[in-house]
């Protein structure tokens, strides 16, 4: 796991995620896939990367609807990023399209915390950072659940 912290874009995995979304054509849709591949490995075990692609697309679909809460995604908490900030402010353009989507954000959260997640179970390695991530998802679940 090539993470740095716990915030949500300090991974990696996540980083290659939010790249796909910033050159995707269609990041709406895409976002979708990233879900239906979660949810339909949910049933069985999440694999990681499936885990952390549905995680920042959740991620994603909360900074669209409610705004954007840096502290959720970077380690020093700014959108200092001048691509993410302007990737998050034409998600927030889509707002209408992604406000449908929360229900299945929240869904995929709860499954990146549940018992058959892999992400989950990698954090629950350091026993340092995985209350403050587990912390962080949960936060994250319940603004999409607002």
């Amino acid at each position: 796991m090539g993470a740095w912290n716990y915030q949500i874009l300090c991974d990696d995995t996540a980083c290659d995620a939010m790249c796909d979304l910033m050159d995707s054509e269609d990041f709406v849709e895409d976002i979708g896939i990233f879900f239906d591949e979660a949810l339909d490995q949910g049933e069985d075990y999440l694999d990681f990367d499936a885990g952390q692609y549905a995680l920042l697309a959740a991620a994603v679909v909360d900074a669209a609807v409610h705004g954007v809460d840096w502290t959720l995604l970077l380690e020093d908490g700014s959108g200092e990023d001048a691509e993410y900030s302007e990737f998050f402010a034409k998600a927030a353009r889509r707002k209408a399209d992604l406000e449908p989507l929360c229900k299945t954000a929240k869904e995929v959260v709860s499954l990146v915390l549940g018992k058959d997640s892999e992400l989950r179970e990698l954090w629950e390695e350091n026993e340092t950072l995985y209350p403050k991530w587990k912390k962080n998802v949960e936060r994250l679940g319940k603004r999409l659940g607002k």
